[in-house]
C-alpha cells in the first residue's frame, strides 16, 4: 500500500480552497475539480469541457495513455464549472456531450 502520510489533511485542503476562492474563481474551480475527481493536471488541461450534466460527469478525451476517460464530479462543483464556462463564452458544442 502506498504511504499517504505526507498528503494534505482535509483542513489543509479547505484552507487552500478558501485562499484560492478569495483570489480567483477560476483557480478555485481548478483546485476543487482536481480535489473532487482525483484527475491528473494533464487531464484537466485536455477536458475541453465535454460535460454530461445528466450523469454529473466530465469526459477527458486524452487521459493517461491517450485513452478517453470519464470522471464524476459532485453536482455543486459541476454546476460551478458550467457557470464559469458560460460566463466566459465557451462554445456550446464544446460544452456538452451528446
Amino acid at each position: 500500500m502506498k504511504d499517504i502520510t505526507n498528503y494534505l489533511e482535509l483542513e489543509n485542503v479547505e484552507t487552500m480552497l478558501a485562499a484560492a476562492k478569495a483570489c480567483s474563481h477560476r483557480d478555485y474551480l481548478i483546485l476543487k475539480t482536481l480535489w473532487r475527481t482525483g484527475m491528473r493536471v494533464s487531464e484537466l488541461l485536455h477536458i475541453l469541457l465535454d460535460i454530461e450534466p445528466h450523469n454529473n460527469a466530465i469526459n477527458i478525451p486524452k487521459a493517461k495513455g491517450d485513452k478517453r476517460r470519464r470522471v464524476y464530479l459532485d453536482s455543486g462543483t459541476l454546476q460551478g464549472v458550467m457557470e464559469f464556462a458560460h460566463e466566459h463564452d465557451a462554445p456550446e458544442d464544446l460544452l456538452y456531450s451528446r
